[in-house]
């Protein structure tokens, strides 16, 4: 059973997220799994017993890592984000699962939070993360 579930996070375009996921099931390295629902898209299975998949490691290791140990976390870190990124993550085990909503809040969100066109500007990027956290639901958060 999963005993830290992922929760709703936004970012800013370019950044990292990382989605938690915990299971306290014995021998969890071996079920722990991420997939990626795209709506109106097919699912993308990122990782399986807590390892990214062999036939996709070449294109997912670029956007995707795990933080892992042998007491059943499987974290999945999702880099260098971009808004193709934007989806909904789900970790799953045995007997249990959880979804995540990810979004990423690129230049055109960033400008309609508060008309910012220079996201590297740190002022105006300490706005826009205020802005983040008043716009997106209290069940998520910004990094």
């Amino acid at each position: 059973m999963l005993d830290v579930r992922p929760v709703n996070t936004a970012v800013l375009d370019g950044q990292s997220a990382v989605l938690r996921c915990h299971s306290n099931t014995l021998s969890t390295s071996a079920v722990v799994g991420w997939t990626r629902s795209v709506a109106g898209g097919a699912d993308e299975i990122i990782a399986a017993a807590c390892d990214l998949l062999p036939a996709l490691k070449p294109t997912l290791s670029s956007v995707y890592s795990l933080i892992k140990d042998d007491t059943g976390q499987c974290d999945l870190v999702v880099n260098r984000t971009n808004t193709s990124l934007t989806g909904l993550y789900i970790c799953t085990e045995s007997t249990d699962s959880a979804a995540a909503q990810l979004n990423i809040i690129g230049e055109l969100l960033s400008m309609s939070l508060g008309g910012f066109t220079d996201v590297d500007n740190e002022r105006n990027r300490h706005n826009i993360i205020s802005r983040c956290r008043d716009f997106v639901d209290k069940q998520e958060h910004c990094v």
